[in-house]
């Protein structure tokens, strides 16, 4: 800091220190706006790349820093909320359809819209500042720049072999690659996706031997079970789950902290991290002589839609309800998915056993566009009561489908869990892996025949949820062989990874810091 001090009071000319202030703020603010840590290195470099460009091309100085403004202005609101355009943002972009962009957009606090115009405003004053701004040191000041720029992606090529500009030291530069790198893999990625979907399972020796004629899967969206009543939250916004007796895990994780990276992992194989989407569940259960249905409030709506919608067209019947009439469901609660999950209860399939797998809009973030801007109790915020009734929506689902299970005089179990949780910054809860309340998420099975409550307090982790779903479905299969009861208290290996935002990177929950919300 004391060298950019110096080279500062060394570059700058006092009768313009003005001049220099307006530009030094304007480079710190651009530098702040693309959801990175703020580094004043960063934005001392920005400033004196700055100052060069205007001393010596005044039109490419306007050039750049309107780009730069408006690229800044676009993305300060994203930033602020989502951070940086990792592969969780870009996937998030790549698969979200236009009417759920708009209500997220519209989720985000006005004060950061705010923010927004203020730097359009002060690129104005930038705008009008005089070529003839006296630069002194012009060597130190091109030195400085060239390190702080290129100090990281000179070092990790040494140290790796590889050189990636992604980690260049001008913020608005960096923004671009990151944003281009990581749009590029995730077209890619959809790409390999949807070959790996168009291929044949390869699940073989597959058998099944049921307790149940009926089996449904309710797939929640967004839950951090910490602000479940039935997991300990003071707001009793489960009843019908901390009613029922069943199945409840106390340390069921999540495998990753987003849906497409959490629910490819959790619902197909993936040995040795290679992903075969085509061996997932919907599959396996057709496999073993179910018949299968894929009940879904995540549209499907075209060319580009998740893996996950992938795998549900995999099943006998796939119904998603905002591709069967978007002007009629469009942003629907969850509950009108029930005469859908009343048709697939009621249905005859010629004496098949039934998988219902049901996909919920759930608490996806905004949660007050889920409750339509209701709640019965204030909690802290607007934002976070809208999330706690959510729950208690989800939870009245639940006993929904509990009851048409019931009329349909078939016996059934139905298991409940959700894809990730959401951690709480700056007063909203957002996508994130830095906490275990990202991974920390609810699991429980009530069935009809139950007669009291159990808990599972050992560890289960959803990158092994083929294991536990084929026990619970009472399937047997090639590749599933294991002599660990993921359905009992006993401990199983390898039940306490969890995938970073990366989609690669794998850490101990307990290596992470608690996201706690005051009660």
């Amino acid at each position: 800091m004391e060298i950019i001090r110096q080279l500062y009071s060394a570059t700058v000319d006092l009768p313009n220190k003005r001049h220099y202030v307006i530009l030094l703020l304007f480079s710190i603010i651009i530098d702040a706006s693309f959801g990175y840590s703020l580094g004043i290195v960063h934005s001392f470099a920005l400033f004196f790349l700055l100052l060069l460009i205007l001393k010596y091309n005044r039109q490419l100085y306007l050039a750049i820093t309107l780009l730069f403004a408006l690229l800044a202005a676009f993305y300060f609101p994203i930033g602020q909320i989502f951070g940086d355009p990792n592969y969780t943002v870009i996937t998030a972009a790549f698969y979200t359809n236009r009417g759920e962009a708009v209500g997220l957009l519209g989720s985000i606090p006005i004060i950061y819209y705010i923010g927004s115009v203020l730097i359009i405003i002060l690129w104005a004053f930038i705008a009008k500042l005089p070529e003839n701004l006296a630069i002194k040191a012009n060597k130190f000041i091109v030195a400085f720049v060239l390190i702080s720029t290129f100090f990281m992606p000179l070092k990790r090529a040494l140290q790796e072999g590889e050189l990636d500009l992604s980690g260049i030291g001008i913020t608005p530069v960096k923004f671009l690659l990151t944003a281009y790198h990581n749009s590029y893999f995730v077209s890619k990625q959809y790409k390999e996706f949807k070959e790996i979907l168009s291929k044949k399972d390869s699940w073989k020796n597959v058998s099944a031997h049921l307790k149940y004629q009926t089996y449904i899967l309710v797939i929640g969206e967004s839950v951090r079970k910490d602000l479940m009543h039935n997991y300990g939250f003071a707001i009793n916004n489960t009843p019908f789950a901390s009613q029922s007796n069943g199945l409840f895990f106390d340390n069921y994780l999540s495998a990753g902290p987003a849906t497409v990276i959490s629910l490819t992992h959790t619902l197909a194989e993936h040995p040795n991290n290679e992903l075969q989407l085509q061996n997932n569940i919907i599959n396996l259960a057709k496999k073993s002589g179910f018949y299968t249905w894929w009940i879904s409030n995540q549209g499907y709506l075209g060319e580009f839609d998740t893996p996950i919608s992938g795998i549900g067209k995999n099943a006998n019947t796939s119904l998603f309800l905002q591709s069967k009439d978007l002007a009629r469901f469009k942003n629907a609660s969850d509950s009108a998915l029930l005469p859908f999950i009343q048709s697939a209860l009621n249905s005859s399939t010629l004496h098949k056993p039934k998988l219902i797998v049901i996909h919920l809009i759930g608490s996806h973030p905004p949660a007050c566009q889920r409750t339509k801007n209701q709640f019965n109790v204030y909690f802290h915020s607007k934002e976070l009561s809208c999330y706690i009734q959510s729950i208690q929506n989800t939870d009245t689902l639940l006993k929904s489908i509990a009851s048409l299970a019931k009329s349909s005089g078939n016996s059934w179990s139905m298991m409940y869990f959700a894809d990730h949780g959401l951690a709480l910054r700056k007063g909203f809860l957002e996508h994130s892996d830095k906490y275990q309340q990202n991974y920390r998420v609810p699991m429980f099975i009530i069935s009809s025949d139950d007669t009291h409550k159990r808990t599972i307090t050992a560890y289960r982790s959803a990158l092994n949820f083929p294991f536990l779903f084929s026990q619970w479905i009472g399937i047997h299969a090639q590749g599933l062989e294991t002599t660990c009861n993921y359905l009992s208290n006993e401990p199983c290996k390898n039940q306490t990874k969890v995938i970073l935002m990366d989609n690669k990177t794998q850490k101990d929950i307990d290596t992470l810091p608690l996201n706690p919300i005051k009660k």
